[in-house]
């Protein structure tokens, strides 16, 4: 999946960071632990986010905080779309 992620034209270098850490840890996340780990403030992690629940790559859930997680539907179509071009490339 990570490959995918990477390979992703349509997502900028920040969108891809977030989901990798989104997918390494498996769980939702808070903004701020996200923010902790890219090393970035509130205000950078905001507009990328934004983007990738409009994308619907993300998700968003609230317990006592906001919750962010990978929408599996769309990150599978990720995949896939990825493994289409790889073969593409391949013949």
């Amino acid at each position: 999946m990570k490959n995918a992620i990477n390979q992703c034209h349509t997502l900028s270098k920040c969108e891809k960071k977030i989901l990798t850490i989104l997918n390494e840890f498996n769980y939702p996340l808070p903004a701020s632990h996200m923010q902790d780990l890219m090393n970035n403030s509130k205000q950078a992690l905001h507009y990328p986010l934004q983007k990738l629940l409009k994308k619907e790559l993300v998700e968003r859930s609230k317990e006592g905080v906001y919750l962010y997680a990978l929408n599996g539907t769309k990150i599978k179509t990720l995949v896939d779309l990825y493994k289409k071009t790889q073969r593409y490339k391949q013949e």
